[in-house]
Order: structure tokens, then C-alpha cells, then sequence
């Protein structure tokens, strides 16, 4: 067997060891992996409407709409209205 198959075979093994420790890891906050990646996106943008969070995490916006519920909830996220236009909806970390 060539070390390349060899290392295919192992990258698999590790890829899903290290999923479960991080689903695992995630639980205590009570976060989901949808969540965290969520997180993470507004984290780098600093703001994000729903439709661009919707599209970054490729969930629909009923799914977003839910999640930031609950992440705004749990004092992770904000909600700020625009300055211009008041219908405007800005999601940012808390």
C-alpha cells in the first residue's frame, strides 16, 4: 500500500474524530455547528443582514430567522435597526 492511500485512509479517521470532539465541545454553550458557523461569519462581516447570513451558511431565511432568535436571546447577537431605514434589520456580536 503507498503512503499516499495510506494517509487518505487516516486524513478520514481524523477529520471525523476531531467532528465529534467539536460537536461535543459545542453542547456546553449549547451551540450547533450551524450556529458556531453562523457566529463565526458575522464575526468576520461585523454585521450582516439575515438574506447575507441566509446565504453564507446556505440555510434558508426561515432557519436564520430562528437561530438569531435564539443566538440574540442567549446575549450572543444583536439586533440594530439601519440609520437611514428603520426596516432594515443589522445583526452584530453582542
Amino acid at each position: 500500500m503507498s503512503k499516499n492511500v495510506i494517509l487518505l485512509e487516516k486524513y478520514g479517521d481524523v477529520r471525523r474524530a476531531v467532528g465529534r470532539m467539536a460537536v461535543q465541545f459545542l453542547r456546553e454553550p449549547g451551540f450547533g455547528p450551524k450556529q458556531l458557523v453562523a457566529l463565526r461569519l458575522i464575526g468576520k462581516r461585523k454585521q450582516c443582514t439575515m438574506a447575507e447570513i441566509a446565504e453564507g451558511i446556505n440555510c434558508d431565511k426561515a432557519t436564520v430567522t430562528r437561530m438569531v432568535s435564539s443566538l440574540v436571546d442567549a446575549g450572543w447577537l444583536q439586533r440594530k435597526h439601519g440609520v437611514s431605514d428603520r426596516r432594515q434589520i443589522f445583526i452584530t456580536l453582542s
